[in-house]
């Protein structure tokens, strides 16, 4: 009988030893998915940080005014051209174009582009101290899917 209740005693041991060192097993995977998903999270945002240098770098360096809305309309990138031409009194950033500019032809070209996909050679008249004709051209940028992700305007 005591051989018996050594050999059950000795197996149930091991089925403990093996579920202990499974639990740890899986403890010790998830922490380093998590560590994993967390660097490479880390990477990414690193990259698109740099890419967003870049290109309002690039922005910056035109001497075309330009323009870039999100797919709500709402502004988010205005590069140095532009905000001399138009003084902007403060940020624009995340404003609506009627929110940030007074120029109702402005505005219409916003509207146009939602039917044409594409404006080109569209004269702007900006009335106030000194009246100034602006050549505007604009495009709807969509993805892959054909989805728009934004508007451009230059």
């Amino acid at each position: 009988m005591w051989p018996a209740l050594i050999f059950f005693g000795a197996i149930l041991l091991i089925l403990l030893q093996h579920f202990w060192e499974s639990r740890r097993n899986r403890k010790q995977r998830a922490v380093v998915r998590q560590e994993y998903t967390s660097a490479a999270l880390q990477q990414q945002q690193e990259i698109y940080a740099q890419v967003q240098a870049q290109q309002e770098a690039l922005f910056d360096s035109m001497a075309e005014g330009v323009l870039v809305l999100d797919p709500h309309g709402k502004v988010q990138v205005v590069n140095r051209s532009l905000r001399a031409n138009f003084k902007f009194p403060a940020e624009i950033r995340g404003l609506t174009v009627a929110e940030a500019f007074t120029s109702p032809e402005l505005l219409s070209v916003v509207e146009q582009l939602q039917e044409r996909r594409s404006i080109s050679d569209f004269e702007l008249v900006l009335s106030g101290e000194k009246k100034c004709w602006l050549e505007v051209n604009a495009s709807v940028v969509m993805d892959r899917d054909g989805v728009e992700q934004g508007k451009v305007f230059v």
